[in-house]
């Protein structure tokens, strides 16, 4: 998988690359056709991006249709990250079948199946892997369903990173004069966090440590809880890209006022896409736009690693719910809520509820 998330990640400074990208995880996973798409939460609406190699005129016609009106988008919009649902699972075999978006474009060109995936949510925008399959390997084996929830992490970092880039009109280069050319803060960090350097905009960030703070000259966060993933993330950059896994996702490193801080980081290769000469092994990229905020759970799971659903829980219990309240709104048994309660104080150091409140209620107002 480590060639993969490389690739992946060279498309965050390298746009033109996604389609290469996209076209080696299709052949990892023995799809026909893999693509990015996007949408809006708020009104449902969709439309397509980068895709792997495939006639483009079927494609031009493929984004005219647009997803939103399969059930399963609704379902994926709603449902877990990072899992992929199959379109003639969740709507049934001859439901799916007999839908236009089936009838009109996979049919005709022996394609069986959609997966869709989600990658990223933020308020004003929802990110999916769609992965279509060709009636020679029209089911998605285990393994391939493990790959595409094992990348789609790497996914959502090269996609916000790339998202904060072009709007910085960036170079493609992480070199010193391409990113004190930027609006965008970036820092680039050594593995213990020690910084090689910063552009003028993370310098003003650091000097009214708004965001990032510089603490016995190792990196932190302005918003102390959120130290520990920042420095946990900037540490498995070198190790290579494939540990990064979800962590250095939209980290929370404000400091509670009314401009949003939110990290991402990136592993710094030496290539020619994310070269440097700083010995530096991170990237760390910091948001300030309100629509880059991820949903809270999401953030839960950056700051304390804890799983999809171990931050469900938090969530739900930090707003005070009782344990029935919670397993109930959750669909989970009351034992198993118990057993992941005791791992959410584990990695969290908390030992009572009225922590994990204080702790999610802290977490809102940033």
């Amino acid at each position: 998988m480590l060639p993969l998330v490389g690739r992946i990640y060279d498309c965050a400074l390298q746009n033109s690359g996604w389609s290469a990208a996209l076209g080696h995880l299709a052949q990892a996973i023995d799809a026909a056709i893999v693509q990015l798409g996007y949408g809006d939460p708020r009104t449902g609406e969709t439309f397509n991006g980068e895709h792997s190699p495939w006639d483009p005129e079927k494609i031009r016609h493929l984004n005219t249709l647009g997803m939103n009106a399969t059930p399963t988008t609704r379902h994926v919009i709603a449902g877990p990250g990072d899992q992929p649902f199959s379109c003639a699972e969740i709507e049934g075999e001859d439901a799916w079948r007999g839908s236009f978006l089936y009838r009109d474009w996979f049919a005709p060109q022996e394609l069986a199946d959609l997966y869709l995936t989600k990658f990223a949510l933020t308020e004003g925008r929802v990110g999916g892997l769609l992965v279509m399959t060709s009636a020679r390997h029209a089911r998605l084996i285990d393994a391939e369903r493990a790959l595409i929830t094992a990348i789609s992490p790497h996914i959502r970092r090269a996609v916000m990173v790339g998202d904060l880039l072009r709007e910085a009109n960036a170079e493609t280069r992480l070199y010193r004069d391409a990113l004190d050319s930027l609006n965008t803060p970036v820092v680039l960090a050594r593995p213990d966090a020690s910084i090689a350097h910063a552009n003028p905009a993370a310098e003003q960030l650091l000097s009214c440590e708004h965001a990032l703070r510089l603490r016995s000259k190792r990196l932190g966060a302005a918003y102390a809880p959120a130290t520990p993933a920042l420095q946990d993330a900037i540490a498995r950059t070198a190790a290579g890209d494939a540990e990064m896994g979800d962590r250095g996702i939209g980290i929370p490193v404000d400091a509670g006022s009314d401009r949003p801080g939110i990290a991402y980081v990136l592993p710094v290769a030496k290539n020619d896409v994310r070269g440097s000469s700083m010995n530096a092994s991170a990237a760390v990229f910091i948001s300030t736009a309100a629509h880059m905020t991820p949903p809270p759970e999401d953030a839960l799971s950056t700051l304390f690693g804890l799983s999809r659903a171990e931050a469900r829980v938090m969530s739900r219990m930090g707003t005070g719910a009782t344990q029935a309240q919670a397993s109930e709104e959750l669909g989970i048994a009351v034992n198993t809520l118990k057993a992941q309660l005791r791992s959410i104080y584990a990695k969290t150091g908390t030992t009572r509820q009225a922590d994990l409140v204080r702790l999610v209620s802290d977490l809102s107002r940033r």
